[in-house]
């Protein structure tokens, strides 16, 4: 899987934590990770549960907000909305 960013680069000369979180991010078990658009978020991709409660600690101890999402597809997303 390839993720990037652009912007990510001048964005971590700028705030270095942001290298800090991808980096925890991906030692606990992260396919990937990396910053959303600006920089305003930072966010991994994990293949098992165990990694990504594993991950959740890290970040939650260090003293950041973290939130474990499940994506979803288009028709499941548009079934939730009642869209046909």
């Amino acid at each position: 899987m390839r993720v990037g960013n652009d912007l990510e680069p001048a964005a971590c000369a700028l705030c270095p934590v942001i290298v800090g979180l991808t980096g925890r991010l991906r030692e606990s078990g992260a396919t990937v990770a990396s910053m959303t658009g600006s920089g305003s978020a930072v966010f991994g991709i994990f293949r098992d549960t165990t990694a990504l409660d594993r991950a959740y600690d890290a970040v939650v101890a260090l003293g950041f907000t973290a939130s474990r999402c499940v994506p979803v597809g288009r028709t499941e997303y548009r079934r939730h909305l009642g869209l046909p």
